[in-house]
């Protein structure tokens, strides 16, 4: 999970998008046939290789979701669901168990319920957003956005009708797989005195979303 605090100001995101090409030729004399040939051959092995390497690379994954654990004594353990890659690992959520029961007052995670229309291909579901409201303070604006493949395209999709009292946000869009990645964009205020002042402190908080334990979701590395 990562945040960024101020005492004043409001930021955003943004995000973008593919290629192809053609031959012809014609030749008479033998001897340069025979080169042309061996030449396509060579060439078709070489491809095939790449597109090899190209399909192998995306069935490997940057990163794997695994759950910290830390003891906090008296009955209660945090657990830090992190992304970890080959050199860095990156906690999202915090998740605090009371006696082996999910205090949500102080945790920051997120839960997800998904569908898939296989007919329409519609992919979507309802997400719900879990904050510790001492430290984080009120929800201020909410948005969540994933990667939407259809049709050779691939978007990004943006969703702002977060509920706050239903703590609610609900979301559909086309898709041709069931792999969701993600990321809630989360801005909180509280009323807080520095220094005998009265002020508004801004605290952004960006959480990764994903329904596999594997993934390359981009969002993993964007910096608030």
């Amino acid at each position: 999970m990562k945040t960024f605090d101020a005492t004043i100001a409001k930021p955003q995101l943004t995000i973008h998008k593919p290629l192809a090409h053609i031959m012809k030729g014609h030749l008479n004399y033998f001897p340069l046939l025979l080169i042309m040939t061996l030449f396509l051959v060579n060439g078709c092995k070489k491809k095939s290789e790449s597109e090899n390497k190209l399909i192998e690379n995306e069935t490997k994954f940057k990163y794997s979701k695994a759950i910290i654990q830390y003891d906090l004594g008296n009955n209660t353990r945090q657990d830090i669901v992190s992304y970890i890659s080959n050199n860095d690992t990156i906690g999202f959520q915090e998740i605090t168990y009371v006696n082996n029961v999910i205090d949500s007052t102080r945790s920051r995670f997120y839960r997800l319920e998904l569908f898939r229309d296989n007919k329409t291909n519609l992919f979507g579901g309802k997400l719900n957003y879990y904050f510790d409201s001492i430290k984080d303070g009120k929800v201020e604006s909410f948005r969540f956005s994933a990667i939407s493949k259809h049709n050779d395209s691939t978007d990004i999709v943006e969703f702002k009708n977060y509920d706050i009292k239903k703590n609610l946000l609900e979301f559909n869009f086309e898709h041709d797989n069931d792999t969701l990645m993600g990321f809630i964009y989360a801005q909180h205020t509280k009323d807080i005195i520095e220094n005998g002042e009265e002020k508004v402190r801004i605290r952004e908080i960006l959480i990764a979303v994903d329904n596999y334990n594997e993934t390359n979701n981009p969002f993993v590395e964007i910096k608030l």
